[in-house]
């Protein structure tokens, strides 16, 4: 059994625990889940409750194993209201974040591409403080992990967790920006890598 498959099996296991652990579990009359979560589960994604309103939460702060199921979520949202939420991006989720530091990221993305800012205005996106979130449907052949380019572009995939609407950062909650679906990668994510490059600050006048 390669790792892969190791961690795959053991994360179905535990799944199957998730499901006994809430296997009574009746919505109160009335709970609704919050939009942004209605949305998670629209596209299948995997997320998990945090228990801590930072971006450095340790593992600790999460609960169980990401998980897409409504009944699974519902659960948790009883459970833990006003938690954080994250997505474990990447093929079993369908779909990654590319994050950008507003602060540089225009000089940035304009050597990768002319059209960089209309696809990410086209896809689903929101902001947490200087930083911009992207969604984009997952595809094969991306960089994966963590990966992060010319010091002010990120990417999520692979397994990688990120914060998304509802959590609450420094005080301000996170929403998305506007009520597109993660659109298609653009063909310049894939050599991301190659393409993006740390812009020359020292030439500003």
């Amino acid at each position: 059994m390669d790792v892969e498959t190791f961690f795959t099996t053991l994360s179905a296991k535990r799944r199957a625990e998730q499901a006994r652990q809430r296997s009574a579990f009746t919505p109160p009359t009335g709970f609704r889940v919050p939009w942004d979560l209605e949305r998670a589960i629209k596209h299948g994604w995997l997320v998990q409750p945090v228990l801590a309103q930072s971006i450095y939460a340790s593992a600790t702060a999460r609960v169980g194993v990401p998980d897409n199921t409504r009944t699974q979520i519902e659960y948790w949202a009883t459970l833990y209201p006003g938690c954080n939420w994250e997505l474990a991006t990447g093929r079993d989720s369908g779909v990654i974040g590319v994050e950008m530091d507003m602060r540089f990221a225009s000089e940035s993305l304009s050597l990768v591409s002319e059209d960089a800012w209309e696809v990410f205005e086209s896809t689903l996106w929101f902001e947490a403080g200087c930083r911009r979130i992207a969604l984009f449907r997952h595809a094969e052949n991306l960089p994966r992990m963590g990966r992060q380019y010319a010091g002010y572009v990120k990417l999520y995939n692979g397994g990688k967790t990120i914060l998304i609407p509802p959590s609450c950062l420094a005080g301000s909650q996170l929403a998305y920006r506007n009520s597109s679906s993660p659109a298609t990668a653009p063909a310049w994510l894939f050599d991301l890598g190659a393409t993006c490059v740390r812009p020359d600050f020292s030439k500003r006048a």
